[in-house]
């Protein structure tokens, strides 16, 4: 662009003014330009700043993801003993459920601590004795069926941390659907089938009905409850997650 023309000879104060009035011009056109590019920039940095913004974000998003993952993945391994065992002053039952399709085996109690509630078959975990063996012996005691440890299915477990006494209960959950023996009323318990659809949770503990429904999914299960009194709750966590493993 030239801004003087090479042969310009001005003769005239007219001349003179008409090649002013035509730079003026030109340099209205530059500044114009110069806006339009200027605005352009200013367009584009907003872009440039906007996408840093989201990839900022999703990486940021990406890492508080993987860390959940990997947080809850490494919660999954973690074995039974870790979990329940930081507290030393704890005690261990356990109790199985025996389902067919489309029926529930529940027993009666008929005394001792949950007398006239209707539960799954279990108790305390014996000095020396694992918890599978714990559960298998139980049943056997409660309503002489017997079940093999291939055909129990450990579905996790419900913590009960009593706030009077400072103690915690561990309460491992297992179901199984085979089993041998001839069904039979002990001293403290009387057995009786229910339909799924039927189950009496209204007669059953009061935190039953929060989690036995996942067991009846076949789903993991951790719930952890603060309890005052007898099953008084004053907090509670119940979690539906994969099937994890005993230790």
């Amino acid at each position: 662009m030239k801004l003087i023309q090479a042969n310009f000879s001005p003769t005239t104060n007219e001349d003179i003014a008409l090649e002013l009035t035509r730079l003026r011009s030109l340099n209205n056109e530059c500044l114009t330009h110069q806006r339009k590019v200027m605005a352009q920039n200013r367009k584009l940095q907003v872009d440039v700043n906007n996408l840093c913004f989201t990839i900022k974000q999703d990486y940021g998003q990406a890492k508080i993801g993987s860390f959940k993952s990997t947080k809850y993945k490494n919660r999954k391994k973690m074995s039974t003993a870790q979990e329940t065992n930081n507290n030393n002053n704890t005690t261990k039952f356990t109790l199985i459920f025996i389902r067919t399709n489309e029926k529930i085996l529940l027993g009666f109690k008929k005394r001792g601590f949950g007398v006239g509630k209707w539960n799954g078959f279990g108790g305390k975990v014996e000095k020396n004795e694992s918890i599978l063996d714990g559960a298998i012996r139980e049943l056997k005691e409660e309503s002489n069926l017997t079940v093999s440890r291939s055909d129990m299915k450990y579905l996790g477990y419900v913590r009960y941390d009593l706030t009077e006494s400072l103690h915690t209960d561990i309460v491992y959950i297992f179901i199984a659907s085979k089993f041998t023996g001839s069904l039979a009323e002990s001293e403290e318990m009387s057995p009786k089938w229910f339909k799924i659809d039927e189950i009496p949770y209204d007669k059953m503990w009061v935190d039953s009905k929060d989690w036995l429904p996942i067991v009846l999914r076949n789903r993991g299960l951790l719930a952890k409850y603060v309890l005052s009194g007898e099953r008084n709750i004053q907090k509670k966590t119940v979690e539906d997650i994969d099937v994890p493993e005993l230790d």
